[in-house]
C-alpha cells in the first residue's frame, strides 16, 4: 500500500483477518491476511486514489493467519541452541539494535516475527542514526537496498547488492569488495581467500631510467663575436639588453655550409626543447614516456627542425605526430621526406 501505518491503522482494527504486516518506509506498507478482506480494503483505497499492488506469496506470513504453526513451530525451534549476535543487527522484528548484551535470538523471537509487523523502517532509520558508512545488500535479490533509500538519510550512504540472481558467485563477492574498498571501506581480504588462493604475486619491474634528466637547467650567457661589417660593435651577451640577439645552445644564427641530417638534427633539437646536452637525448627515448613531450615542446621542436632542415620546408603536424613515437622513429620518418623532396 502507498499509505503509512498511521494511515492504515484504524482501517485494519476494522478488519481482524488483516494485520499490518511490513512498514518498509515512508508511504510504503504491507497488508496481509483474508484475501476477501484484503480486496474490499483494496476497492476502498482506490476510491481513495490511494494505489495498492497485490503481492504474490504462499502463505499470509506477519499476520493472525499464521497463529496456527506456532505450537509446532515453537516445540522444534526451542531444539535449536541460541545466542545473542556477535555484531550488532539491527533487528526488523523490535526496530532496535541487538548486541551481545541483550536478549537472544531464540524460539520466541522468531515466533514474534513470523506473526509480528516487519519493522524495516525503523531498523534501517536505527542504523543509520549509528553511523554507518556503507550498506550491503547479501539477499537473493536487490530489493532492500531500494527500500533503504527510501529511508530519511538513506540515498546519502553508498550502498551495493552483491548477488543479482542464481548465476551470483565467488566473483560477485570479490568485485564487491573490491568495490567497497574503492569507496573507502577498511575490508579483512584474508577471509575471501583459501590458503591455497593466498598467494604472491610479483609485478612487472618498473624500470626507471636515470640516465637523462629532464628538467631545465638555465643556458650559460652565449657571447658572440662582432660581425666582420661592424668590427667595432660591442660584443652582444644573451640577456644583457633589450636590443640584443637571443640565442639558445644549438641554435646559430649562422649555420654551417655542410647540410645536417635528421640523424643529427633530431636529438640536437630536442635537447635544445629540453635544456639539457644533445649527448643526453638517446635515440630510443620516447617523446611522451621519457622526454615527457607536451604539445608546446611539440609546436617548438617543429619550429627548430624546420630550421635545421630547410629541405624539408614546412612539416605537416599531422604526419610528425603520428611518427613522435621515439627519436629514432622521427628521424626514419624525416629520411624518408627527404628522400621523397629529392626524388620530386
Amino acid at each position: 500500500m502507498r499509505a503509512d501505518a498511521e494511515q492504515l491503522a484504524e482501517l485494519v482494527a476494522a478488519e481482524p483477518l488483516v494485520s499490518l504486516a511490513a512498514v518498509n518506509g515512508p508511504g510504503a506498507s504491507v497488508l496481509a491476511g483474508d484475501l476477501g478482506a484484503l480486496a474490499r480494503l483494496r476497492e476502498h483505497f482506490a476510491e481513495q486514489g490511494t494505489g495498492a499492488t497485490a503481492l504474490k506469496v504462499s502463505h499470509a506470513f506477519h499476520s493472525t493467519l499464521m497463529e496456527p504453526v506456532l505450537p509446532e513451530f515453537l516445540r522444534r525451534a526451542r531444539r535449536i541452541p541460541t545466542g545473542s549476535p556477535r555484531l550488532p543487527m539491527f533487528s526488523s522484528v523490535t526496530g532496535g539494535v541487538l548486541d551481545a548484551g541483550g536478549p537472544g535470538l531464540d524460539a520466541d523471537y522468531w515466533c514474534t516475527h513470523i506473526t509480528g509487523t516487519v519493522r524495516f523502517a525503523d531498523a534501517a532509520q536505527t542504523m543509520l542514526r549509528a553511523g554507518v558508512t556503507h550498506l550491503v545488500e547479501l539477499g537473493p535479490k536487490p530489493v532492500l537496498l531500494t527500500l533503504a533509500r527510501r529511508v530519511p538519510g538513506g540515498a546519502r550512504v553508498p550502498g551495493l547488492s552483491v548477488l543479482s540472481g542464481p548465476q551470483s558467485g565467488a566473483q560477485a563477492l570479490a568485485s564487491a569488495a573490491a568495490e567497497l574498498y574503492r569507496h573507502g571501506a577498511e575490508l579483512s581480504f584474508d577471509p575471501l581467500y583459501t590458503p591455497a588462493d593466498q598467494r604472491l604475486t610479483r609485478l612487472l619491474p618498473q624500470v626507471f631510467d636515470d640516465s637523462v634528466r629532464l628538467w631545465r637547467r638555465p643556458s650559460a650567457p652565449v657571447v658572440r663575436p662582432a660581425a666582420a661589417t661592424s668590427a667595432a660593435a660591442p660584443a652582444v651577451m644573451e640577456g644583457a639588453s633589450s636590443v640584443g640577439v637571443h640565442e639558445q645552445p644549438g641554435r646559430e644564427g649562422e649555420r654551417s655550409a655542410r647540410t645536417e641530417s635528421p640523424a643529427e638534427a633530431v636529438p640536437a633539437s630536442v635537447a635544445v626543447v629540453l635544456g639539457v646536452d644533445a649527448a643526453e637525448v638517446g635515440r630510443h627515448d620516447r617523446f611522451y614516456d621519457d622526454l615527457g613531450f607536451d604539445s608546446v615542446m611539440l609546436m617548438e621542436l617543429k619550429t627548430l627542425l624546420e630550421e635545421r632542415l630547410p629541405a624539408l620546408g614546412e612539416l605537416s603536424l599531422p604526419e610528425m605526430m603520428a611518427a613522435l613515437v621515439s627519436v629514432d622513429s622521427l628521424v626514419s620518418h624525416l629520411d624518408e621526406q627527404l628522400a621523397l623532396s629529392r626524388a620530386a
